[in-house]
């Protein structure tokens, strides 16, 4: 008898691996990428949104004066360059 592999039942360690790759991108990035590591959450917000009593509004509020000084949106500037010997645009 044959077998046949269900495409059903994914691979239980694949999602894991993807955590650990996505946690080694971040810790590196906190490391190298002043702009990243900026955003790094505070752990004191952080540790007084999880005290234990607290309606949905009052972490609410912790969290967004905790936060009130960083910015809500950001964006990086990006340019376009073209590679004079191949012709080739690549963002930077």
């Amino acid at each position: 008898m044959a077998f046949v592999a269900r495409s059903d039942v994914k691979d239980p360690g694949a999602q894991h691996d993807q955590w650990e790759r996505s946690a080694r991108r971040r810790e590196r990035l906190y490391a190298e990428d002043a702009q990243f590591a900026a955003t790094r959450p505070d752990e004191r917000v952080a540790a007084a949104a999880r005290a234990p009593g607290l309606r949905i509004g009052e972490v609410m509020a912790i969290v967004l004066q905790g936060y009130a000084d960083r910015p809500a949106l950001g964006q990086r500037v990006r340019e376009v360059v073209t590679d004079p010997a191949t012709g080739r645009s690549a963002r930077c």
